[in-house]
């Protein structure tokens, strides 16, 4: 088909037999038809472009696959070709094997293949083409800016054949004036030989038959044309009202003249394979690149090779494995595949791209497989969709099967051909054996079979549909769901359904809850004993219950449809406090109830509580108002406020009682105290054993007394508001010492031990006097209710903001109940009759003291205990910066 001709010496030329593997990988199809229209030769490009396999299509006639509408244009094209030898090139519409249609742009001509003449031509996918010239004919506005930029000759021709217009690329070419040409019947214009104006005229006849004409290609003879060779189509085109004929003429000397070279010149094929978008490549079979396209360096940004370049080395390790396997194949069975690799390959810039290759075997002149040729196309965007999709479809898989709602897709017979298992395990407790295949309405109710039917009609109609339905559980229990369905077609085009469903049976309960709250609400609107009153936004009374009858005496009949401020019930100063906060109540703005003295409807004074809500209802503002009656309440207030009159002036004389008895015991009780404690230490000796029994009952008596009147002294300084605190900076570890010291008499008294787990020094700002007081306070706690060989730990630990004292003790312990009295005014545990080895005497005002001591600095106190006989913990914790602590 193709023929070598010499080349010069120095010039580097590919051999015939690789140009032939060559042609056979460009984009385009090359066919050869001989004298009888039928295909002798079709390369394979014819499977990519039309589906056709070259063996689906060698021995048929190419008229077949011509469009019906375009058959008769191409058999003339055809014959004149053969006719006159002249070289074809024109369009028509070819049949894919799918059956529709595409545009094609075929040239060719007469060659001697064998001794024989054919038909050699390419064949190019011209649909591109062919959509953009119809889309430039949609808007007259657009086709005028075409009309002047097209690099395409325009000429617009009545249908008399006169010259009406042409655009400025057009005046490029000709010598013409306008007044030469415009009006002119173009027939009688000396612009080429008398044989092709005749063809001229009869392609103007078939436009005005047919509509249009077909391209057609002709030589020029006339040198007022600056063009050697056109290519003119012409068609018929509406311009308003009237009728024209648009000629589009394109210069194609330049590639009559290519196409002239390709068919005398090897070179041509050279050219056609180096200005494809694929790189071609030549492997032997040691693996060196023998040849290598351009495109193969620029789709490897910049990279070199020449023919002791190895292929194979730059590959990405993970697929050289598949390339090497498949390269050894091809040298065992002398036999290229029909595959297409994919693989990655090092680019300049050090990335890795990917690849496809379809190779074909390569054969020296004695007709022996010596490598292969193959096309290289970089696929890196198309690789890196499909990942992106797998990806996708895996996530939404993970999604669709790990949903909460019961999936199921339809086939067009309504049967479950898909179900997310898991959740159909989960909510129905059927398996997919259990579904796959089977018709969907067997999980729906029985009694709903009427409505799901008459729910796919509408399906069928509004292809989408939301509706509720029982489900069967495996179990045999029925379960409510919300169905979302929808209608849609898969890849192949047949019919499926998908079916989401929610369940919604705690939601059908709630809802039957919600009936049923509604009618105890209408009863307890009914049957409140508080009145109830719902108005409109300006005050239009609609309902109120049987309560508002009984407080204002107005029946339901006197009030409804009237505004409330009508009644003589509420003072205007009244209504405009209410009608005040229905606006606030309206801002977002919460408002109290409020109190108001109002009358009856005749005319009793009442007092109540007015609260009312905004109800925003359908776009409609509906105020709620709850009245209470208080009327007995105020009364009772004042006749409590009365008495708390009284009891305050009572309480008042009480504390003065107290401070006053308290100071006048306090003297002489300490000259009795402190008398006691010098006999009994400087004359203990001198003294009879009775009378020192005396003198000790005196001193213990007295010692409680004197902290009773000093405690009764600290209650009334705290109930007046007198206790005042003397703060200096203090150690805490000297105040804890110094109080265990004092206390050394009872706890030996006692046999009690004593452990002390204290740091060097620990200073604060305290009263130290009255800190002082509460550690004995609760030293002294700890060492009445422990029995005796007891232990008693005193802890002082500082934190970061705080310092923590506890006093822990091995004793009687603590019941919740008993721990809820303690540090109230008087809150005293009583423990007589229960045969504890414990001191039960004592005021219960020490932990009460102690509390407001602590509260005063800031702190915190507290106990704990795990129960009756487990022992107790009193806690005090003072902070270092109590104005800035946040608790």
């Amino acid at each position: 088909m193709v023929y070598q001709k010499e080349k010069k010496s120095d010039e580097f030329i590919l051999p015939l037999e690789k140009y032939k593997v060559i042609v056979n990988n460009v984009i385009d199809i090359v066919i050869e038809i001989d004298l009888n229209g039928t295909f002798t030769y079709v390369s394979p490009q014819s499977k990519q472009i039309l589906g056709y396999s070259p063996s689906e299509v060698i021995g048929r006639k190419a008229l077949r696959y011509v469009h019906p509408d375009d058959l008769r244009g191409v058999m003339k094209v055809m014959d004149e070709a053969i006719r006159t030898r002249t070289h074809l090139s024109f369009e028509y519409r070819a049949k894919h094997k799918e059956g529709y249609y595409i545009h094609v742009y075929a040239k060719g001509g007469i060659v001697e293949v064998d001794e024989q003449e054919r038909l050699v031509g390419i064949v190019r996918d011209n649909t591109d083409k062919k959509l953009a010239e119809e889309t430039l004919n949609e808007s007259k506005e657009k086709y005028r800016n075409l009309f002047e930029k097209s690099p395409i000759l325009i000429f617009l021709v009545d249908i008399g054949g006169k010259i009406i217009d042409y655009n400025d690329t057009a005046v490029n070419f000709i010598s013409y004036t306008r007044d030469e040409l415009i009006g002119k019947n173009f027939q009688d214009l000396n612009i080429n030989s008398p044989s092709t104006m005749e063809i001229l005229k009869n392609k103007f006849k078939e436009v005005l038959k047919c509509g249009k004409l077909g391209p057609i290609e002709f030589k020029i003879d006339t040198p007022k044309v600056k063009l050697k060779w056109i290519r003119l189509q012409a068609s018929l085109v509406n311009l308003g009202k009237k009728i024209i004929i648009q000629v589009l003429i394109e210069n194609i000397s330049e590639k009559k003249e290519t196409e002239k070279l390709l068919l005398e010149s090897e070179k041509n094929y050279r050219n056609i394979i180096e200005n494809t978008k694929e790189a071609v490549v030549i492997i032997d079979l040691n693996g060196n690149l023998t040849y290598t396209s351009p495109q193969l360096s620029d789709i490897l940004k910049g990279k070199k090779f020449s023919q002791t370049s190895r292929f194979f080395k730059d590959i990405h390790r993970e697929d050289v494995g598949k390339v090497i396997k498949f390269f050894k194949k091809v040298i065992i069975q002398k036999n290229v595949p029909e595959e297409i690799l994919e693989f990655r390959i090092l680019d300049n810039k050090g990335n890795y791209i990917w690849l496809s290759s379809t190779p074909k075997n390569y054969y020296n002149d004695k007709g022996e497989s010596i490598g292969f040729i193959t096309t290289l196309r970089e696929i890196t965007d198309k690789i890196m969709a499909e990942k992106k999709l797998q990806e996708s479809e895996e996530r939404y898989r993970l999604i669709t099967e790990n949903s909460n709602d019961l999936i199921r897709v339809l086939d067009e017979d309504f049967r479950v051909e898909y179900l997310n298992r898991h959740t159909h395990s989960q909510i129905l407790g059927y398996t997919e054996e259990d579904l796959i295949g089977e018709h969907d309405i067997i999980l729906n109710h029985p009694e709903d079979y009427p409505l799901v039917r008459r729910r796919m009609l509408t399906l069928f109609k509004k292809k989408e549909l939301v509706y509720e339905s029982r489900m069967k559980h495996k179990n045999g229990n029925w379960i409510w769901f919300e169905v979302k369905a929808k209608m849609f077609k898969d890849d192949k085009g047949n019919q499926k359904y998908l079916f989401i469903s929610r369940d919604i049976t705690e939601r059908k309960l709630a809802e039957k809850r919600i009936k049923e709250s509604e009618q105890k609400f209408k009863n307890l609107y009914e049957n409140s004993p508080n009145a109830i009153v719902v108005t409109d936004f300006y005050g239009k009374i609609l309902d109120q219950n049987s309560a508002v009858e009984k407080i204002f005496e107005y029946k339901l009949e006197e009030t409804k449809g009237k505004y409330f401020g009508n009644f003589d019930i509420f003072s205007n100063e009244q209504i405009l406090l209410i009608r005040k906060g229905i606006k606030e109540q309206i801002k977002g703005v919460k408002v109290p109830p409020i109190e108001l003295c109002v009358k009856n409807k005749h005319g009793k004074e009442k007092w109540i509580t007015h609260q009312t809500s905004v109800i925003n209802l359908e776009d409609e503002l509906i105020i709620e108002t709850i009245i209470q009656d208080i009327t007995e309440r105020k009364k009772a207030e004042e006749i409590i406020k009365d008495e708390n009159r009284r009891l305050l002036e009572l309480n008042t004389m009480k504390n003065e009682l107290v401070s006053r008895v308290s100071h006048e015991l306090k003297t002489p009780l300490n000259s009795i105290y402190g008398g006691a404690q010098i006999l009994i230490e400087l004359y203990k000796d001198k003294t009879c054993n009775e009378a020192q029994e005396f003198i000790e009952m005196i001193y213990k008596g007295g010692k409680r007394l004197k902290i009773l009147v000093e405690n009764l002294l600290d209650i009334s300084r705290i109930d007046s508001g007198k206790l005042k605190l003397n703060l200096k900076r203090s150690d805490i570890v000297q105040i804890i010492k110094e109080c265990v010291e004092e206390a050394k008499y009872l706890i030996n008294q006692r046999n009690l031990n004593i452990n002390l787990d204290l740091p060097f020094n620990l200073y604060l700002e305290v009263d130290m006097i009255r800190i002082g007081q509460v550690i004995t306070n609760l030293l002294s706690n700890a060492v009445k209710n422990t029995p005796n060989n007891g232990l008693i730990n005193i802890k002082l630990t500082d934190m970061d903001n705080s310092i923590l004292i506890s006093i822990e003790d091995s004793g009687v312990g603590l019941t919740s109940n008993e721990m809820e009295k303690l540090f109230k005014k008087f809150g005293k545990i009583e423990r007589y009759g229960q045969m504890m080895d414990v001191d039960i005497e004592g005021t219960g005002l020490g932990l009460y003291i102690s509390k407001e001591i602590v509260d005063l600095h800031g702190g915190i106190i507290w106990v704990e205990s795990e129960g009756q006989n487990k022992g107790a913990i009193f806690k005090v914790k003072l902070f270092k910066n109590p104005d800035l602590l946040l608790r």
